[in-house]
Protein backbone atom coordinates (compact mmCIF):
# COMPACT_ATOMS: atom_id res chain seq x y z
CA UNK A 1 0.00 0.00 0.00
CA UNK A 2 1.33 3.17 -1.07
CA UNK A 3 2.13 6.54 1.95
CA UNK A 4 -0.37 8.39 0.03
CA UNK A 5 -3.19 5.80 0.14
CA UNK A 6 -2.04 5.08 3.52
CA UNK A 7 -2.49 9.28 4.45
CA UNK A 8 -5.95 9.13 2.52
CA UNK A 9 -7.16 6.20 4.73
CA UNK A 10 -5.62 8.12 8.12
CA UNK A 11 -7.85 11.02 7.23
CA UNK A 12 -11.12 9.24 6.61
CA UNK A 13 -10.54 7.12 9.60
CA UNK A 14 -9.69 10.34 11.77
CA UNK A 15 -12.94 12.24 10.23
CA UNK A 16 -15.33 9.32 11.27
CA UNK A 17 -13.66 9.41 14.91
CA UNK A 18 -14.23 13.15 15.01
CA UNK A 19 -17.88 12.64 14.13
CA UNK A 20 -18.51 9.71 16.18
CA UNK A 21 -17.78 12.01 19.23
CA UNK A 22 -19.79 15.02 18.25
CA UNK A 23 -22.81 12.43 17.97
CA UNK A 24 -21.88 10.98 20.99
CA UNK A 25 -21.55 14.39 23.05
CA UNK A 26 -24.77 15.28 21.45
CA UNK A 27 -26.67 12.23 22.44
CA UNK A 28 -25.02 12.75 26.03
CA UNK A 29 -26.24 16.17 26.16
CA UNK A 30 -29.85 16.33 27.60
CA UNK A 31 -32.09 18.72 26.02
CA UNK A 32 -33.02 21.74 28.80
CA UNK A 33 -35.36 24.44 29.54
CA UNK A 34 -34.70 27.39 31.69
CA UNK A 35 -35.81 27.36 35.19
CA UNK A 36 -38.19 30.01 34.27
CA UNK A 37 -39.78 28.25 31.62
CA UNK A 38 -40.52 25.33 33.76
CA UNK A 39 -42.30 27.74 36.13
CA UNK A 40 -44.56 28.84 33.57
CA UNK A 41 -45.07 25.45 32.23
CA UNK A 42 -46.06 24.59 35.91
CA UNK A 43 -48.57 27.17 36.40
CA UNK A 44 -49.66 26.55 33.26
CA UNK A 45 -50.21 22.81 33.81
CA UNK A 46 -52.30 24.32 37.33
CA UNK A 47 -54.11 26.69 35.74
CA UNK A 48 -55.54 24.06 32.81
CA UNK A 49 -56.53 21.70 35.90
CA UNK A 50 -53.57 19.23 34.81
CA UNK A 51 -54.83 16.55 37.06
CA UNK A 52 -57.98 16.00 35.39
CA UNK A 53 -55.83 16.09 31.83
CA UNK A 54 -56.60 13.06 29.83
CA UNK A 55 -53.33 10.27 28.99
CA UNK A 56 -50.05 11.04 30.52
CA UNK A 57 -49.99 13.89 33.18
CA UNK A 58 -46.87 15.92 34.09
CA UNK A 59 -44.98 14.25 36.73
CA UNK A 60 -43.87 17.99 38.70
CA UNK A 61 -41.01 16.21 40.43
CA UNK A 62 -39.18 15.18 37.46
CA UNK A 63 -35.25 16.94 36.90
CA UNK A 64 -35.92 17.47 34.04
CA UNK A 65 -39.09 17.19 31.57
CA UNK A 66 -37.34 17.88 28.47
CA UNK A 67 -35.14 14.71 28.84
CA UNK A 68 -36.37 12.12 26.77
CA UNK A 69 -36.76 9.47 29.32
CA UNK A 70 -38.85 11.97 31.65
CA UNK A 71 -40.37 13.49 29.24
CA UNK A 72 -43.42 15.81 30.13
CA UNK A 73 -46.07 14.77 27.02
CA UNK A 74 -46.96 17.34 24.20
CA UNK A 75 -43.64 19.53 25.04
CA UNK A 76 -40.26 19.68 22.91
CA UNK A 77 -37.28 21.41 23.73
CA UNK A 78 -34.63 22.37 21.33
CA UNK A 79 -31.13 24.16 22.13
CA UNK A 80 -32.58 25.14 26.00
CA UNK A 81 -35.96 26.25 25.67
CA UNK A 82 -39.25 25.45 25.68
CA UNK A 83 -39.83 25.29 21.64
CA UNK A 84 -43.20 23.45 21.83
CA UNK A 85 -46.99 22.52 23.81
CA UNK A 86 -49.03 20.49 21.55
CA UNK A 87 -51.58 19.64 23.79
CA UNK A 88 -54.40 18.94 21.88
CA UNK A 89 -57.88 16.79 22.82
CA UNK A 90 -56.13 15.97 26.48
CA UNK A 91 -59.54 17.46 28.67
CA UNK A 92 -57.47 21.23 29.58
CA UNK A 93 -59.99 23.11 31.02
CA UNK A 94 -59.46 26.57 33.37
CA UNK A 95 -57.97 29.35 31.88
CA UNK A 96 -54.38 30.15 30.56
CA UNK A 97 -51.86 31.66 33.09
CA UNK A 98 -50.45 35.30 32.45
CA UNK A 99 -47.23 33.83 32.48
CA UNK A 100 -47.57 32.30 29.11
CA UNK A 101 -46.10 35.31 27.40
CA UNK A 102 -42.81 34.94 29.00
CA UNK A 103 -42.25 31.87 26.80
CA UNK A 104 -40.52 33.61 24.36
CA UNK A 105 -38.93 31.29 22.33
CA UNK A 106 -41.89 29.16 21.73
CA UNK A 107 -42.63 28.32 18.26
CA UNK A 108 -45.87 25.96 18.33
CA UNK A 109 -48.81 26.09 20.83
CA UNK A 110 -51.77 24.13 20.31
CA UNK A 111 -54.30 23.61 22.49
CA UNK A 112 -57.06 22.72 19.40
CA UNK A 113 -60.26 20.83 20.78
CA UNK A 114 -60.37 21.12 25.23
CA UNK A 115 -61.88 23.04 27.16
CA UNK A 116 -59.98 26.12 28.12
CA UNK A 117 -62.02 29.58 28.51
CA UNK A 118 -61.37 33.46 29.30
CA UNK A 119 -59.56 36.05 28.00
CA UNK A 120 -56.04 35.36 26.05
CA UNK A 121 -53.61 37.08 28.71
CA UNK A 122 -52.35 40.14 27.17
CA UNK A 123 -49.23 38.82 27.49
CA UNK A 124 -48.94 36.26 24.40
CA UNK A 125 -48.21 39.56 22.27
CA UNK A 126 -44.40 39.00 23.47
CA UNK A 127 -44.03 35.47 22.26
CA UNK A 128 -42.31 36.69 18.84
CA UNK A 129 -41.02 32.94 17.88
CA UNK A 130 -44.29 31.95 17.40
CA UNK A 131 -45.01 30.35 14.21
CA UNK A 132 -48.54 28.14 14.60
CA UNK A 133 -51.15 29.38 17.39
CA UNK A 134 -53.98 27.11 17.69
CA UNK A 135 -56.46 27.45 19.84
CA UNK A 136 -59.00 26.41 18.33
CA UNK A 137 -62.29 24.60 19.50
CA UNK A 138 -62.33 25.74 23.35
CA UNK A 139 -63.98 28.54 25.44
CA UNK A 140 -62.44 31.67 24.84
CA UNK A 141 -63.91 34.65 24.96
CA UNK A 142 -63.00 38.39 25.20
CA UNK A 143 -60.97 40.47 22.63
CA UNK A 144 -57.74 38.98 20.94
CA UNK A 145 -54.35 41.20 22.31
CA UNK A 146 -53.52 44.04 19.73
CA UNK A 147 -50.03 44.66 18.82
CA UNK A 148 -49.66 41.70 17.01
CA UNK A 149 -46.18 43.25 15.62
CA UNK A 150 -44.10 41.12 17.26
CA UNK A 151 -45.37 38.20 15.63
CA UNK A 152 -43.71 38.43 12.47
CA UNK A 153 -42.78 34.73 12.25
CA UNK A 154 -46.90 33.25 12.66
CA UNK A 155 -47.41 31.22 9.60
CA UNK A 156 -51.01 30.05 11.25
CA UNK A 157 -53.83 31.41 13.33
CA UNK A 158 -56.29 29.11 13.70
CA UNK A 159 -59.02 30.66 16.67
CA UNK A 160 -62.40 28.97 14.99
CA UNK A 161 -64.58 27.25 17.42
CA UNK A 162 -64.66 30.28 20.27
CA UNK A 163 -66.55 32.51 21.31
CA UNK A 164 -64.35 35.52 20.62
CA UNK A 165 -65.56 39.37 20.40
CA UNK A 166 -64.37 42.66 19.34
CA UNK A 167 -62.53 44.64 16.77
CA UNK A 168 -60.17 42.02 15.14
CA UNK A 169 -56.64 43.70 15.07
CA UNK A 170 -55.85 44.70 11.66
CA UNK A 171 -52.22 43.93 11.75
CA UNK A 172 -52.82 40.53 11.97
CA UNK A 173 -54.06 41.17 8.03
CA UNK A 174 -50.08 41.83 7.20
CA UNK A 175 -48.18 39.76 9.22
CA UNK A 176 -46.01 38.65 6.03
CA UNK A 177 -45.39 35.06 6.94
CA UNK A 178 -49.33 34.18 7.12
CA UNK A 179 -50.13 30.90 5.10
CA UNK A 180 -53.71 29.95 7.72
CA UNK A 181 -56.11 32.40 9.14
CA UNK A 182 -59.08 30.91 10.30
CA UNK A 183 -61.52 32.64 12.48
CA UNK A 184 -64.85 30.49 12.06
CA UNK A 185 -67.30 30.75 14.81
CA UNK A 186 -66.68 33.76 16.73
CA UNK A 187 -68.03 37.61 17.11
CA UNK A 188 -65.03 39.05 15.40
CA UNK A 189 -65.93 42.62 14.26
CA UNK A 190 -64.39 44.96 12.08
CA UNK A 191 -63.23 45.61 8.23
CA UNK A 192 -60.21 43.62 6.42
CA UNK A 193 -57.70 45.90 4.91
CA UNK A 194 -55.97 46.30 1.81
CA UNK A 195 -52.55 44.90 3.64
CA UNK A 196 -54.31 41.33 3.11
CA UNK A 197 -53.16 41.88 -0.73
CA UNK A 198 -49.57 41.34 0.16
CA UNK A 199 -50.29 37.73 1.94
CA UNK A 200 -48.93 35.76 -1.06
CA UNK A 201 -48.73 32.66 0.88
CA UNK A 202 -52.17 31.95 2.29
CA UNK A 203 -53.13 28.28 2.09
CA UNK A 204 -56.58 28.70 3.89
CA UNK A 205 -58.44 31.80 4.32
CA UNK A 206 -62.19 31.53 6.62
CA UNK A 207 -63.95 34.08 8.34
CA UNK A 208 -67.63 32.13 8.42
CA UNK A 209 -69.66 32.85 11.16
CA UNK A 210 -68.14 36.56 11.92
CA UNK A 211 -69.65 40.13 11.73
CA UNK A 212 -67.03 41.48 9.48
CA UNK A 213 -67.97 44.03 6.77
CA UNK A 214 -66.99 46.43 4.33
CA UNK A 215 -65.37 46.06 0.85
CA UNK A 216 -63.18 42.76 0.38
CA UNK A 217 -59.87 43.71 -0.99
CA UNK A 218 -59.13 43.28 -4.27
CA UNK A 219 -55.93 41.34 -4.46
CA UNK A 220 -57.13 37.95 -2.67
CA UNK A 221 -55.88 36.33 -5.48
CA UNK A 222 -51.86 37.24 -5.18
CA UNK A 223 -52.23 34.46 -2.79
CA UNK A 224 -52.04 31.89 -5.41
CA UNK A 225 -52.09 28.68 -3.46
CA UNK A 226 -55.04 29.19 -1.94
CA UNK A 227 -57.00 26.68 -0.92
CA UNK A 228 -60.03 27.40 1.09
CA UNK A 229 -62.05 30.73 0.84
CA UNK A 230 -65.03 31.02 2.91
CA UNK A 231 -66.04 34.59 4.45
CA UNK A 232 -70.06 33.21 4.79
CA UNK A 233 -72.23 34.85 7.14
CA UNK A 234 -70.71 38.05 7.48
CA UNK A 235 -71.86 41.20 6.09
CA UNK A 236 -69.04 42.50 3.19
CA UNK A 237 -70.47 44.19 0.05
CA UNK A 238 -69.30 45.38 -2.61
CA UNK A 239 -68.45 43.44 -5.69
CA UNK A 240 -66.26 39.64 -5.35
CA UNK A 241 -62.95 40.38 -6.17
CA UNK A 242 -62.31 38.90 -9.37
CA UNK A 243 -58.79 38.28 -8.46
CA UNK A 244 -59.78 35.48 -6.57
CA UNK A 245 -59.76 33.17 -10.10
CA UNK A 246 -55.86 33.39 -9.96
CA UNK A 247 -55.87 31.00 -6.80
CA UNK A 248 -56.28 27.72 -9.27
CA UNK A 249 -55.56 25.27 -6.50
CA UNK A 250 -58.89 26.53 -4.67
CA UNK A 251 -61.03 24.07 -3.15
CA UNK A 252 -63.42 25.56 -1.07
CA UNK A 253 -65.50 28.63 -1.72
CA UNK A 254 -68.12 30.11 0.08
CA UNK A 255 -69.50 33.71 -0.22
CA UNK A 256 -72.97 32.90 1.41
CA UNK A 257 -74.68 35.28 3.39
CA UNK A 258 -73.29 38.58 2.90
CA UNK A 259 -74.28 41.74 1.18
CA UNK A 260 -72.17 41.32 -2.12
CA UNK A 261 -73.82 42.67 -5.18
CA UNK A 262 -73.09 42.16 -9.01
CA UNK A 263 -72.12 39.22 -11.23
CA UNK A 264 -69.94 36.29 -10.61
CA UNK A 265 -66.57 37.05 -11.87
CA UNK A 266 -65.98 34.88 -15.24
CA UNK A 267 -62.36 34.32 -13.76
CA UNK A 268 -64.18 31.72 -11.00
CA UNK A 269 -64.86 29.66 -14.03
CA UNK A 270 -61.10 27.89 -13.43
CA UNK A 271 -62.31 26.68 -10.44
CA UNK A 272 -61.94 22.58 -10.24
CA UNK A 273 -63.84 22.00 -7.19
Amino acid sequence: MSSHTMRILSCSALSVLILAIAFEAAVALPFEMTAREREVLEEFYNSTNGDTWTGSKWDLNVANPCDFSTLWTGIFCLNGHLSTINLNGKNLTGTLPASLGELSWLTTFNIYDNSVGGTLPSSMRLMSSLNTLDLSANQFSGFLPPNANNWTALTDLLLHGNSMEGAFPEEFFALPAMKKINLAGNKFTGTVPVSLNTLNKLTEFNLNGNNFHGVFPSGIGNATSLMTFDVGSNSFEGTLPASLGNATNLRTLNVTGNKFTGEIPSSYGSFKF
